[in-house]
């Protein structure tokens, strides 16, 4: 029977011969590459010599000086330093670029037309090349060549005002616009892909990251537009309820209860023997003295002995888990069996994720899925 692999690559990696070049830098290009290459692309990036792309060296680092979070973003990728600048350098960089599939950039708007390296010059030697800029605002408009970095696109978004509480504003955990950014860039050059194996033609997408970060509110933006200023955790999902928050324990470490629905909630009042608290679950002037009440139950045990009463299977229906370090996170039991989290090359101790895409069973970086 004929191999007939090079045509039709593994369900689990869709992308298996298709060719990405990157020359992003930080995070939101490299994670946009990590998505396309946990699906099976092939990535090479281009960074800049001597000293190549300045997350290389974003504490922490390992034994060696290289980042840890470049070994995870930049994971299974071919690297080569080229200087644009020189000659030699831009005829290599050329002849990967005739041959890609794929070219991700996140340089301010311009910046690529100038290096010789914009949409129209290479698309012009490689038309069926999907050309992708990743920039903080868009490719147009005033603000198109404003500088800025994750903080700055929540804040136009809307997104980090409704953060924290109506004191202070907090930081999120995870740089949301820029991860918001890669996931969008990458999901529109799927489609791109897609679009291409019938019309024959590439296109260039513009990914705001800004414009991504606001797309994340698709369900929040239209309510939280009509909230009076200032309602920082006010919301059902942002601490203003009883049932949907964190709660500490006896011992300091935490749990997070999020029984939205009412069956659920009964379930955990049930559970914790105080089943009369469940008809005050929305009662807005009870939120208060339900959340008292709350604290002061779970502040009686330790996170440990609610884990065996309330989370997980043991507590059926009430929506508990505990709430984890992420140094915690590796070893977590779910988690493990799915093989969902990976040592990190170069650390005796960090870990990294997975792809988080599944098919038909298998990972799509190759580890079987446990049933």
């Amino acid at each position: 029977m004929p191999d007939d692999s090079a045509t039709h690559p593994p369900a689990h990696r869709p992308l298996e011969g298709i060719t990405v070049l990157d020359v992003s830098r930080y995070l939101p290009g490299p994670f946009c590459s990590l998505n396309l290459a946990w699906l099976g692309a092939s990535v090479t990036v281009v960074e800049q010599p001597p000293h190549g792309d300045p997350l290389r060296t974003l504490p922490p680092v390992g034994d060696d000086g290289l980042s840890l979070a470049y070994r995870s973003l930049r994971r299974d990728m071919d690297v080569e330093l080229l200087d644009l600048a020189d000659g030699d350098g831009l005829a290599r960089f050329l002849e990967l670029a005739d041959a890609a599939d794929v070219f991700v950039e996140s340089f301010r708007p311009g910046v690529t037309t100038r290096l010789g390296i914009g949409p129209e010059q290479l698309r012009a030697r490689n038309a069926r090349l999907v050309y992708c800029s990743l920039s903080g605002y868009g490719q147009t408009g005033p603000w198109a060549q404003a500088p800025g970095h994750d903080i700055g696109y929540e804040s136009v978004a809307g997104l980090l005002e409704q953060t924290g509480t109506r004191e202070e504003i907090a930081m999120p955990p995870v740089p949301l616009a820029d991860l918001a950014g890669g996931q969008s860039a990458a999901t529109a050059i799927c489609a791109a892909l897609v679009r291409r194996a019938t019309s024959g033609d590439g296109c260039v997408l513009d990914i705001s990251l800004t414009e991504s970060a606001l797309a994340l509110q698709a369900m929040h933006l239209p309510g939280a537009e009509l909230a009076p200023a200032n309602e920082r955790a006010r919301g059902l999902l942002t601490g203003g309820f009883a049932c949907y928050r964190p709660y500490r324990c006896a011992d300091g470490e935490w749990i997070s209860i999020g029984p939205i629905e009412p069956k659920f909630f009964v379930a955990l009042c049930t559970a914790i023997e105080r089943p009369e608290l469940a008809e005050l679950q929305y009662s807005p002037s009870d939120q208060a003295h339900l959340r008292t009440e709350l604290e002061t139950v779970f502040a009686a045990r330790d996170a440990a002995a609610w884990e065996q009463v309330l989370v997980g299977d043991a507590g059926g229906d009430a929506c508990v888990v505990r709430v984890l370090h992420p140094s915690q996170v590796a070893s977590h039991p779910q988690l493990v069996a799915r093989g969902a989290v990976l040592p990190l090359p170069g650390s005796d101790i960090a870990h990294m994720p997975a792809s988080p895409y599944v098919v038909d069973g298998v990972r799509s970086d190759r580890s079987t899925v446990s049933t």
